[in-house]
Formats: C-alpha cells, sequence, structure tokens
C-alpha cells in the first residue's frame, strides 16, 4: 500500500460518518485593498481583495463533505464551490486575490477568491488538518508526517521542508522571519521562515497539538500535558507555566495582557501574560476545542455541547449561549456586530453578537443525507429538510434539487424510496 493510499485509509471519513467528526470551519473577508497575510478562522477576520458580484463581506467555508464554499456573509447565499478530493479539516486562508486550502488529500490548494477557480496545487506528501499560514509571498503547511513545508505563494513551488519528530497539526505562527511550530513529539520549534533552518526548540511533557501564538517577545502555547506556557521568542527558554484543568487543543488569545485559552476539561480559563497567575475560569458543558475569540469586551467560544458562549472578557460572566445541533470545534469569527459560528451538523450560523440570536444558518451537504425541496433550480439556496440518520430538521440545500429527491441512506425504511411528505 502507498503512503498516500495508507493515509487517505486511515483519515478519509464519508457521509454520516463525517458529519459527526468535523465542524465547518469559516474565515470572513472584508472587501477592500489586497493584504499580504493570510490568516485562517482562529485569527479572525482578514483583508482580501475583491471579491464576486461586488459582494463586500464574503465567508469562505471548508465543509466535511470535501468541499469549500464562498458565501455572501450577510445573507448566507452561496456564490461559488470548489470540491477537493478528500476532507478539508481546516479553515480556509486568504492573502490577497487568493483562499488558500488544505485538505486530507496531501495537497494545498490556491483558488480565486471571486470565481473559485484553482490557481495551483502542491503535494505536500502527507495529510494535512491544520490551515496554512502565509506570510510574505510564502505559504507554511504541515502534515500527519511530520514534515513542515514552505511554498512560494503564488505558484506552489517548494522553497524547503523541515521533519519534525511527530505529526504537525496545527498551524505555524509566523513573526519577524521566525516559523513557530508544534508536533506530537511534544516540542516547540523555532524556523528560520526563509530557509527551514532550526533556530531553537522547547519540550513540554505532553503533545502539543495547538498552534502557538506570539504576542511581542512570548511565545504562548498549550499543551497535551494540561499546561499552558510562556516561552521567550528568541531563546525558547520558558518564563512561566501555569496548570490548566485539561488537555489544550487550540490556540490561545491574547487580548489587553491576558491569555484566553480552551481546555478538554470544558474551561475557558483567563491567564494574566504576567506571570501567568489564573484570573476566572468558566465551564461548558463539554470540551472547549476551538479558540476563544475576544471583541468588543467579550469572548466568543464554541463548545463541544454543541453551544456558543458569550462572556464577559473581564469578569467570565455569561452574557448569553446560542445552542446549535452538534458540537463545535472551530473558532467562531467576529465581523461588524455578527458571530459566525461552524457546527458538526454542518451548519453555519451568523449571530448577533450582542444578544446571540440567529440572524441566517446555510447548510452544506452531507454525503449520508436526503433533502426535500419543493422546487429545483440551479445556484440558490433552497429551504429543504435534512433526511440522514440524526433527527430530520430543517436546512438549506445548494444546487438542483426536485420535489421528489431520491433517499441516501433510509427514508420510512426503504433505502431506495423516493423522499415522500411524510417521511418529515
Amino acid at each position: 500500500m502507498s503512503r498516500r493510499e495508507e493515509g487517505r485509509r486511515r483519515y478519509s471519513r464519508s457521509g454520516a460518518a463525517w458529519a459527526g467528526r468535523l465542524a465547518l470551519l469559516l474565515v470572513i473577508v472584508l472587501g477592500g485593498a489586497a493584504g499580504g497575510e493570510g490568516k485562517p478562522a482562529t485569527a479572525g477576520a482578514a483583508d482580501a481583495g475583491p471579491v464576486a458580484g461586488g459582494v463586500a463581506l464574503m465567508a469562505f467555508v471548508a465543509s466535511a463533505n470535501r468541499n469549500v464554499y464562498a458565501l455572501d456573509a450577510r445573507t448566507g447565499r452561496r456564490v461559488w464551490g470548489f470540491a477537493t478530493s478528500d476532507g478539508v479539516w481546516a479553515p480556509p486562508v486568504v492573502a490577497g486575490s487568493l483562499v488558500y486550502v488544505a485538505s486530507l488529500d496531501h495537497r494545498v490548494y490556491a483558488l480565486d477568491a471571486r470565481t473559485g477557480n484553482q490557481a495551483w496545487s502542491a503535494d505536500l506528501g502527507g495529510p494535512i488538518v491544520a490551515a496554512p499560514a502565509v506570510v510574505d509571498g510564502i505559504v507554511y503547511a504541515g502534515t500527519l508526517n511530520g514534515v513542515v513545508t514552505g511554498l512560494d505563494a503564488r505558484g506552489g513551488a517548494e522553497r524547503w521542508t523541515f521533519r519534525a519528530g511527530g505529526a504537525v497539526r496545527a498551524t505555524p505562527a509566523i513573526v519577524r522571519g521566525v516559523a513557530y511550530v508544534t508536533s506530537d513529539d511534544h516540542s516547540v520549534y523555532a524556523l528560520d521562515a526563509r530557509t527551514g533552518d532550526q533556530l531553537w526548540v522547547f519540550q513540554t511533557k505532553g503533545a502539543v497539538r495547538a498552534a502557538p501564538v506570539v504576542a511581542g517577545d512570548t511565545v504562548y502555547v498549550g499543551s497535551y500535558d494540561h499546561h499552558l506556557y510562556a516561552l521567550d521568542a528568541r531563546t525558547g527558554e520558558a518564563l512561566w507555566n501555569t496548570a490548566l484543568g485539561g488537555a489544550v487543543f487550540a490556540a490561545p488569545t491574547v487580548v489587553g495582557g491576558v491569555v484566553y485559552v480552551g481546555t478538554a476539561d470544558g474551561h475557558v480559563t483567563a491567564v494574566a501574560t504576567a506571570g501567568g497567575a489564573k484570573l476566572w475560569a468558566f465551564g461548558t458543558g463539554a470540551a472547549v476545542r476551538a479558540t476563544p475569540v475576544v471583541a468588543d469586551g467579550a469572548v466568543y467560544v464554541g463548545s463541544a455541547d454543541g453551544a456558543v458562549y458569550g462572556l464577559d472578557a473581564r469578569t467570565g460572566a455569561k452574557l448569553w449561549t446560542a445552542q446549535t445541533k452538534n458540537r463545535i470545534i472551530s473558532a467562531p469569527v467576529v465581523v461588524d456586530g455578527v458571530v459566525y459560528a461552524g457546527s458538526a451538523d454542518n451548519g453555519v450560523y451568523a449571530l448577533d453578537a450582542r444578544t446571540g440570536k440567529p440572524a441566517w444558518t446555510f447548510y452544506a451537504l452531507a454525503g449520508s443525507r436526503a433533502y426535500l425541496t419543493p422546487r429545483g433550480r440551479w445556484g440558490r439556496l433552497h429551504p429543504t429538510w435534512s433526511l440522514g440518520s440524526s433527527t430530520p430538521r430543517r436546512g438549506w440545500a445548494l444546487g438542483r434539487l426536485t420535489p421528489w429527491t431520491r433517499v441516501v441512506g433510509s427514508c420510512c425504511g426503504a433505502s431506495t424510496r423516493r423522499v415522500r411528505p411524510w417521511c418529515r
């Protein structure tokens, strides 16, 4: 069995299995001047060039069904879609006029932000589960094979590679010519961003699957050893570490002298950057696998309990809760008073940042679900009923569907029966 086939066998999912495995991941893009640095959803909004149809606010969504969608962020209308050949576990990254997507099919794709047309793709030789970083004309991405690669952002040509001692599951942080990389081998690496040469390495006592965050001269990173570390960015020396209640899955957020971090025990914890003292902790109903986002004095975070929480950034007091139908493992994005969150129910939710009330919801198609719509038209979103293995629910479908869409899976006890109204 080839290395590619082995990777696909181990990490590929399809149909309903995908739906329970992965949340939708998104990044919101404001129309305007082209930006030189790409940011994934975990970093919030990113500037980009003009986008399709004169739309000023775009949402780029990576879905469990192997597709990437561009949506009008104000209405949820689909603008374009692009299919990779395997699942996408990481949010798209936007830099200039291109959208960069990493896939389990071992490839990084560069897509035109306006049209979704492929500009180039590069095979990195292993499954990719984290968003790439795009800085100063270089795309940085790591694989589950432990290889970090620097690619030319315009054409995809390889510039350098570095091999870590374990799988790389997080987006590298690129700051002042240094690439900070984490790995399952318990390590945090600092690499020369231009050459890939190692500058220093710091060892924790557990796998490091969370992306590092650099603020000032300090690198903040969480580990599976239940600790949050502050490291000197130049030398890798530990400045302090704080014990948390569980493993850290995702990058922390650093704002105003406070580090906000989520953990496997379901808590969001605020820690002082000076010394690492705990300021407050808030408990959700399940593991927090995504980066908290801070905006306008509030912390927004999703939980595996399926809820999006709005918290007071100073005290940790709950402001509101919005419930989805499945777990959330991707960071929300906050733009113009709206919180955009992706859920493993295949939905993207647009929520009022002050109240948590929904403005709209977009559902991506899953391979094992059937959808019923009153009429079939191309290029529009239609109200539908999802009839998959989970409880039937109202949603939205893409593309051309007819009133008698054939079931994939089962409905009313017959796997090949056409959908009938009473199946809803």
